[in-house]
């Protein structure tokens, strides 16, 4: 098994262990044991044949010999037996919302429901309700969830086949140059969500490379190569396509879409004469055109150069052309806001995440744990404040020029008030209000909730407005257009949290606030070191909503950034 082969099986095991009503302590060991791995640097590989597996922390000998026995696609006992105690299907109920373990066992037990459809169709006939534990309320809920999960299905995070692409690149480096391997599609779009991974071979010779894969993937069919290459890998298809050099800037403007802007192209080259078609582009008497580069393409058919994040749908293109070339860039960014660290929930040290900011170039970090109501998550009393704080004075007494500004993520209550009282919100210097509990609301509770604390002059920035998770939670209604406005009327700045399970605010909800001149900060919602590389994410969908450098507070330096929230109180 290779490394995401023996986190999945940590989680697997976990979970049946949930069902099976074994100690949390130990559901817990196997599940911080995957999240160890998942963030592990060196290869599985190296630490398995060095003997140093055991020297990460949090792995013991019973979790060690697992992994080792995964590792050499050995039976583990332990999980072979409890798999023959449940259907491996009983694990898809995970990922209903309002259903844990308790709550599935019982459903296995008292209506041998073992997946999804059974548990949907027993929804609908009112089985469900009838359950000690159940009720007409949570019926509904897991309908509605249901719903939600059939209509994800088939799409990915963004990340997630970022991770996947740059694995089949590795693979594709034994058959063709890494300089010839182009990411094409909804990745180079920066889509917040993808379907597949399209990428595209530039070379002289397909034949050879089309013999090379079906080597390298056997379960090609290499009679059936012709343009394009369809396969799965880790679950999410991939599409490979081949052009030479000659039809390239042609064929990685088709690949990459959307079909939406490709479509507004085919419509604009027949104004001009021109055929454009997946076979490349025709002059008037039929003979192709070359277009070796992009930018030679868009020269060729009398448009301006545009990047691939902003092929998307707009309602004013010219608005998109104009500002195309001035648009926000990773190197813009001078400091990484929104920070977890142990004093929470997150799993490295407030000097920890400073020093790698410092490596990468950074000026500035927020550190911004959780608030003191946030139970689940080790939210930091008044007293840990404090402390938290005097660290901070200490490691920028050593750290400087570079500065750690202390934040908090406080959370929003139900009331839309903020977690800790005037006097202790004056001592950061940089306040993020979120909401992540009681998130069942309409509109009009949603929307009010936000806007009481956007009229809080301690809040700062508004965090992950619309409560959306990914493929797994869906975002609260609200009305934007007055959230939109409110921010701008009292100065708050609106977070475009680049976690990729997140990537909230809605890119199309940042282009409809320009009329509003918001200020946004990119904001990492970092729970461990790896999470500042997030950034990037943040970034793409800031200038998918059409935003510069000067409309990022995080692309000020440090002295002008403190003092854009000084000017609010």
């Amino acid at each position: 098994m290779d490394k995401e082969a023996i986190i999945q099986s940590l989680r697997e095991l976990a979970q049946y262990l949930e069902l099976d009503g074994e100690n949390p302590f130990k559901i817990r060991s196997y599940l911080k044991s995957a999240e160890i791995l998942e963030h592990i640097q060196e290869p599985i590989e190296t630490l398995i044949e060095s003997g140093t597996l055991r020297n990460l922390e949090g792995i013991g000998e019973a979790i060690e010999k697992k992994i080792l026995a995964w590792y050499h696609d050995e039976p583990v006992p332990a999980l072979e037996k409890v798999k023959s105690k449940y259907p491996s299907s009983l694990l898809e109920l995970f990922s209903v919302q309002s259903l844990g373990a308790k709550r599935i066992r019982s459903l296995f037990d008292n209506l041998q429901i073992t997946n999804l459809d059974d548990l949907y169709k027993a929804c609908l006939e009112g089985k469900v309700s009838t359950v000690t534990g159940f009720n007409k309320k949570i019926e509904n809920k897991i309908i509605e969830s249901i719903d939600l999960l059939k209509q994800w299905k088939g799409q990915f995070l963004l990340s997630h086949g970022y991770d996947v692409a740059k694995k089949m690149i590795e693979k594709l480096k034994n058959i063709i140059d890494r300089d010839n391997i182009y990411i094409a599609g909804s990745l180079r779009r920066y889509e917040e969500t993808i379907r597949n991974i399209n990428l595209l071979l530039l070379t002289e010779d397909k034949e050879t490379i089309k013999q090379n894969l079906h080597a390298l993937f056997p379960e090609i069919n290499k009679e059936n190569i012709k343009s394009f290459v369809s396969l799965k890998c880790f679950d999410i298809p991939v599409l490979i396509n081949f052009t030479s050099n000659d039809d390239f800037g042609t064929q990685f403007v088709w690949n990459t879409g959307s079909k939406h802007f490709v479509d507004l192209l085919i419509q604009h080259c027949e104004q001009k004469n021109l055929c454009l078609s997946q076979q490349g582009l025709l002059n008037p008497n039929g003979i192709p055109i070359n277009c070796n580069t992009e930018e030679n393409f868009f020269e060729l058919i009398g448009l301006p150069y545009l990047s691939p994040e902003l092929r998307n749908i707009y309602d004013d293109m010219d608005f998109v052309y104009k500002n195309a070339d001035n648009l926000v860039k990773m190197e813009d960014i001078q400091g990484i806001v929104h920070c977890h660290t142990l004093y929470s929930d997150g799993r490295n040290s407030i000097s920890e995440l400073a020093e790698y900011c410092i490596h990468r170039g950074f000026r500035y970090i927020v550190i911004c744990d959780h608030s003191q109501s946030a139970g689940y998550a080790n939210g930091l009393s008044i007293e840990d404040i404090k402390k938290q704080h005097e660290e901070i004075e200490k490691l920028n007494s050593i750290y400087k020029p570079f500065q750690i500004l202390k934040g908090i993520e406080c959370d929003i209550k139900s009331d839309g008030s903020l977690d800790y009282p005037n006097e202790i919100l004056d001592a950061f210097d940089v306040v993020i209000g979120s909401i992540h509990t009681k998130l069942d609301m309409d509109k009009t509770t949603a929307t009010q909730r936000l806007l009481k604390s956007i009229k809080n002059p301690h809040l700062d920035i508004l965090g992950h407005i619309s409560g959306r998770l990914l493929l797994s939670r869906k975002d609260y209604p609200l009305e934007m257009d007055t959230l939109l406005k409110a921010c701008s009327e009292h100065n708050v700045s609106i977070e475009i949290n680049a976690n990729p399970q997140r990537l909230d605010i809605d890119w199309k909800n940042i282009y409809k606030s320009k009329k509003y001149n918001i200020k946004y900060t990119i904001s990492v919602d970092a729970h461990n070191i790896e999470g500042i590389e997030d950034a990037i994410y943040g970034v793409y969908i800031a200038r998918k909503g059409i935003l510069k450098s000067t409309d990022i507070l995080n692309c000020k330096n440090v002295e002008d950034f403190k003092n854009w929230f000084k000017k609010k109180i």
